[in-house]
């Protein structure tokens, strides 16, 4: 039962609202608008909502990307672009047809589409997006101690499949983690990446807000995305 079955309006003095890039959903507006009375408080990394839909409030303090990087708090970001000279993508495990991106998105497919019809880059596509983070991985550790990590990001499950035996067949210790996986196992690679026993770790449509390994530091992009959001 929701508590403002049961709540009365006056029951908290202060709400604070953690990825407030969120608080444009209706039950939030109808939590706020129960207990009218509280004062609130919205916190948030991405205030800058692609729907367009901005975020009710003042803003009292903000925080830079670049301070927090000058100070340690966060990594430094770099922005390497590397996109395979012609990309293009098969469906449906179908090898003998591909397809470009233009008339992938073209076709109107859907988010959840990408994992149902088994959406994948095409495996010469993905071969030379696993050699160039393996390089990238390679020449940060190479400088340091430090046991730096790939976190790439696939298609469907069975495209991460191929994506972390591309890596394995390169002498990289992979594992792939997504929701169809039971409970007990996404915690096993989560724990196996915490305790440096994985190179890369491949998710679909998981490890997003929320999740951090602070040795995670290529970042691996295996497929479009239709917004900046992901």
């Amino acid at each position: 039962s929701s508590p403002l079955n049961f709540l009365p309006p006056d029951y908290f003095d202060m709400i604070i609202i953690d990825e407030a890039h969120h608080s444009p959903a209706n039950t939030w507006v109808a939590a706020v608008e129960h207990f009218g009375r509280a004062k609130v408080v919205k916190l948030t990394g991405t205030p800058i909502r692609t729907d367009g839909v901005e975020l009710v409030g003042e803003l009292v303090y903000k925080y830079k990307l670049s301070q927090a990087m000058a100070k340690g708090y966060v990594k430094s970001l770099r922005n390497f672009e590397y996109i395979p000279d012609k990309l293009f993508f098969t469906i449906d495990n179908d090898e003998t047809t591909k397809y470009t991106k233009e008339q992938l998105l073209e076709s109107g497919i859907r988010d959840e589409d990408w994992i149902r019809r088994s959406v994948a880059f095409s495996r010469e596509c993905s071969e030379s997006v696993v050699v160039e983070s393996l390089k990238l991985l390679e020449k940060k550790r190479e400088s340091t101690s430090v046991p730096h990590k790939i976190i790439a990001v696939a298609c469907s499950i069975d495209h991460a499949e191929q994506i972390k035996q591309l890596y394995i067949d390169h002498g990289y210790r992979a594992e792939v983690i997504h929701s169809k996986q039971t409970p007990e196992k996404q915690l096993e690679t989560k724990y196996d990446v915490e305790n440096h026993r994985l190179d890369v770790i491949i998710h679909v449509a998981m490890l997003g807000e929320g999740y951090d390994h602070k040795y995670l530091s290529v970042a691996a992009i295996f497929r479009p995305f239709r917004n900046e959001l992901p």
